[in-house]
């Protein structure tokens, strides 16, 4: 186990399904995390050698497939390997491209997926509902700056690594804790780092270098870092459950991760990149457009019809598209949002970044007030 998070590139929790050339035959498992340079994926014993080279073949979430070697670097807890990726040609060039993509929207697709998943919910983009035994769970995003556990340690008691439980019911603690965590927060919460199947009991660190990560309580004890996708159980069966968040606590978590981007270039497109080629699916096109073709439906469909920047996945039998520029505002009777928009099969609709319950999506009908929009960009470096 690691004593601490060394890695070389940033890491992202995106779930790939995996198919590894194991002895014993093909085993296809979903990977945990990704990053530039490799994948963590989590297997039933006996696991790979430390050093062991193994066949592997990614799925994209575009729904393209490319091969790998795969070199078992570490095990973790759980059945989790940390492997390095070994890619050439156009599988290195598509691989790029991809965690390209990861970088600058991912946290706006965590957002569409579980929309996807749940297109009737207007409160999709912001968490999920799971039955796990009998029980009713409520999961909400932690921000991917981390906004959820930056309100628990300013709500609830937290101690230093030495006055910590743990320096004494967990051997090894503190030589980990001493020079990275500033606090530990006394009572766990529960995360689900695989959208609902699971939920694990976290105790959580603030570090001192900035950010938060879980503590394993293995044999030899390290700390993962956390913001990396993963969901907070708020309620379960309808009553809330550490930390207790207010209704208002959870539109500031929620409120973390478009703040964040909206500070970022993640809407530009790097210097010299192409996208994929993408095939959208049909949509009822108007007429010609005028000029200054700026409202409406039939501007939207114009406007992505015309983006270069596309990016698709598939969730299972659906296929989404997002225009990270073609932005909009849309207006009704009550309030105002803003946002890029998407295409799911002949639906439009826009992930609203910007007003009243942000972040959501919303429909697009021809009756819409619906005005195309420049993106916005970061004025600073």
């Amino acid at each position: 186990m690691s004593t601490g998070e060394h890695r070389q590139h940033p890491r992202f929790r995106v779930a790939l399904r995996a198919h590894l050339a194991l002895p014993g035959g093909v085993v296809v498992a979903t990977t945990q995390g990704v990053s530039r340079g490799g994948v963590s994926v989590r297997l039933s014993p006996p696991l790979p050698a430390i050093g062991a080279e193994l066949p592997i073949t990614l799925e994209l979430p575009s729904g393209t497939s490319i091969d790998a070697v795969a070199t078992c670097r570490n095990h973790l807890l759980g059945g989790l390997c940390g492997m390095r990726l070994a890619l050439k040609g156009d599988a290195a060039a598509q691989w790029d491209s991809f965690v390209d993509e990861e970088e600058r929207t991912g946290s706006l697709w965590r957002m569409i997926g579980r929309m996807a998943r749940a297109p009737d919910d207007a409160l999709a983009p912001r968490g999920m509902h799971a039955r796990v035994a009998h029980d009713e769970l409520r999961f909400h995003t932690v921000g991917e700056n981390g906004e959820a556990y930056r309100v628990a340690f300013e709500r609830h008691a937290a101690d230093g690594p030495e006055a910590s439980d743990l320096a004494i019911s967990l051997p090894g603690f503190l030589d980990v804790a001493r020079q990275q965590v500033t606090r530990v927060l006394r009572e766990p919460v529960q995360l689900s780092f695989d959208d609902g199947q699971s939920v694990a009991r976290a105790r959580v660190v603030e570090l001192a270098r900035g950010g938060y990560a879980s503590v394993a309580e293995g044999a030899e004890p390290g700390l993962v870092s956390l913001c990396v996708g993963e969901l907070m159980l708020v309620t379960k069966n309808g009553q809330t459950v550490f930390p207790h968040f207010s209704v208002d606590d959870l539109e500031r978590v929620a409120c973390d991760t478009f703040r964040r981007d909206l500070q970022r270039k993640v809407f530009d497109r790097p210097r010299g990149l192409r996208p994929a080629p993408v095939t959208l699916p049909p949509l009822p096109r108007p007429t010609p457009p005028p000029a200054k073709f700026r409202e409406g439906l039939g501007a939207v469909r114009f406007a992505q019809a015309a983006a270069e920047d596309v990016q698709t996945r598939v969730y299972g039998e659906r296929q989404i598209w997002f225009h990270p520029s073609v932005w909009v505002r849309v207006q009704d009777a009550a309030s105002e949002l803003m946002g890029p928009t998407l295409q799911d099969g002949d639906r439009v609709c826009v992930l609203a970044l910007v007003g009243p319950g942000a972040p959501r999506v919303v429909r697009l009908d021809e009756e819409s007030k619906v005005k195309l929009l420049k993106p916005p960009t970061r004025s600073g470096g």
